[in-house]
């Protein structure tokens, strides 16, 4: 489709009225003598009737000339609003137009970035299963659709998306599986992860650890100290014993022995980390 627009030119002819004030010297003289006649006049009961009449006179004289200047400027802006009636007429047609394309460029644009959406989530999916991600995690940035970026940049932004999500999820595993070792919560410290690196996070378990391991120290000390000491006299109710043991097991049966110890209100002095001596 081919258009001369470019080549269309707007020819306006103006012609610009003059307006005169043809005894513009009568009339400087006129408002010179009555500015000096009565600038600074006094009014007193001798002078009322006088000044009134005069000020009657002066209102009047203010009013023919705002009058006299309200209709030439009528007559001066008349034909400017008709010409401004006119090109608003031609821009309203023209804007009907443009409205009209707008619409139609901007639905096939929406159909052109809907396509391609499809096409970049196909992407997505079919990239998942080589980096071992779920799809629904990778998000699909805005500006992969506009129509300048390439299938083959999309590709090399999902494939670090996917390297990046792979190396949050092993750093999940590692702090999930590290937290479970320490007795605490992992869910806590998943919201770090990407923020802090593991050895970082590795290091607030350790903290939040040893914080937990003292409360649990105390409050069991409390505890037996209850039990065995009588808090209004003092007296030893009954004593408390200490034994060391290394046991053996598997890992399940070793939590549930760490379990069956924590209910008893039995208090752990010391424990070493676990080690694998069979298998593993």
């Amino acid at each position: 489709m081919t258009n001369n627009l470019a080549e269309t030119t707007i020819s306006v002819e103006m012609q610009t009225p003059e307006i005169k004030i043809t005894n513009k010297e009568k009339l400087d003289a006129l408002v010179d003598a009555v500015v000096k006649k009565y600038s600074g006049i006094v009014v007193t009961e001798d002078t009322l009737k006088e000044c009134k009449k005069t000020l009657t006179e002066l209102r009047k004289l203010s009013k023919e000339l705002n009058a006299k200047r309200l209709e030439k400027q009528r007559q001066y802006e008349t034909p400017v609003k008709e010409f401004k009636a006119q090109i608003d007429a031609y821009i309203n047609q023209i804007n009907d137009v443009i409205s009209d394309i707008k619409q139609g460029t901007d639905e096939f644009e929406e159909k052109r970035k809907a396509e391609k959406q499809t096409a970049i989530q196909n992407l997505i999916n079919e990239m998942a299963g080589n980096y071992g991600v779920d799809p629904e995690t990778i998000e699909i940035d805005k500006k992969w659709l506009n129509k300048s970026t390439t299938m083959k940049k999309i590709a090399e932004e999902i494939a670090n998306k996917m390297k990046e999500k792979q190396r949050l999820d092993d750093d999940w595993k590692i702090i999930k599986k590290y937290a479970q070792d320490k007795g605490m919560l992992a869910d806590h410290y998943q919201t770090y992860i990407g923020v802090f690196s593991a050895f970082e996070i590795e290091k607030m378990i350790d903290e939040d650890a040893d914080k937990k391991a003292e409360q649990d120290r105390n409050q069991a000390e409390e505890l037996m100290f209850a039990k065995a000491v009588d808090e209004e006299t003092g007296e030893i109710k009954q004593a408390i014993q200490q034994v060391t043991f290394t046991i053996k097991g598997t890992e399940e049966q070793l939590n549930q022995v760490a379990a069956y110890l924590k209910n008893s209100g039995v208090e752990t002095v010391s424990a070493s980390n676990r080690e694998t001596v069979i298998g593993g």
